[in-house]
């Protein structure tokens, strides 16, 4: 059996692509990001809604919230209260959502 040398190319920004295995493979060098990439992207972010949501139950339940007005940094500040206030608009919709339906009753 003779052996077919084939050369390595490196990747570069004009030819993102390499012979990997005799197969010409592209890589995500500067293209848009792949579905694993947004896979990734959109199960952070539902965690970290399902997190301010929880949050927002502990508001709503003990009275604990975070003292946003200990954050120095206003910026930092506005953004911590902003993902808050989407914890609250999640329990809101969520509460709406499960009056609305005949799967739930309230009891008090």
């Amino acid at each position: 059996m003779v052996a077919i040398h084939r050369p390595h190319l490196p990747e570069s920004p004009t030819r993102p692509w390499s012979l990997a295995g005799g197969v010409i493979a592209r890589s995500n060098v500067f293209g848009p990001p792949s579905q694993k990439q947004l896979g990734k992207v959109v199960h952070y972010s539902v965690d970290a809604i399902l997190i301010s949501a929880f949050l927002a139950g502990v508001k709503r339940s003990t009275g604990l919230t975070l003292k946003t007005e200990k954050i120095e940094s206003p910026d930092i500040r506005s953004a911590v209260d902003k993902y808050l206030n989407v914890g609250e608009w999640v329990m809101d919709q969520s509460i709406a959502f499960m009056g609305a339906t005949s799967y739930f009753e309230r009891k008090r």
